[in-house]
């Protein structure tokens, strides 16, 4: 499989998966003020408001919150979108999702890696040539943090991940 067939694939089992999932807290902590999951963007960043929205359906809630940032306003300006969803519905999707991340690989083109981040496991991709990049962090093993970065150096990646408080979203119930 391709990188970026992997990154489709795992990006629309991100969006997938949100069709299980529920958590008020969640929409509650992160479309507040100041919030430790959806921050406000760097200096020289313009940050839309939050959304958020909590569904039901088939005997589940969904509750999902993302933010986008930009840098600038040219067309061709860096992006950075942040989005989160609750798998407590789920747990058994979360476990057989976080055990797909276990795969490395490195070309010219970019890479993709298992990462593991304050003791949460998680999966970071990257194209080179357009500086495209994501990564997935499994929070408390509960939420499904996602960044996802354009126009930026891989490394940015990391740095967008420093700005959200991972040991406050853990500590939402």
């Amino acid at each position: 499989m391709s990188m970026k067939s992997l990154r489709v694939f795992l990006l629309h089992s991100f969006r997938r998966a949100a069709l299980f999932f529920a958590s008020c807290a969640l929409a509650g902590l992160c479309l507040c003020g100041n919030s430790p999951a959806q921050p406000d963007g760097p200096p020289g960043w313009t940050a839309d408001k939050p959304e958020g929205s909590t569904d039901e359906g088939g005997g589940f809630k969904l509750t999902t919150v993302h933010r986008d940032y930009k840098k600038g306003e040219a067309d061709n300006a860096p992006t950075t979108s942040i989005s989160i969803l609750d798998s407590a519905a789920n747990p058994d999707y979360a476990a057989s999702t976080t055990a797909a991340w276990n795969f490395t690989s490195s070309t010219p083109e970019g890479y993709t890696k298992s990462v593991t981040i304050e003791g949460n496991p998680g999966f970071e991709t990257f194209e080179n040539e357009k500086k495209h990049g994501t990564l997935w962090l499994m929070v408390a093993k509960r939420y499904f943090l996602q960044i996802e970065t354009q126009g930026q150096d891989a490394k940015d990646l990391q740095e967008w991940l420093k700005r959200i408080d991972l040991k406050k979203l853990a500590d939402v119930k």
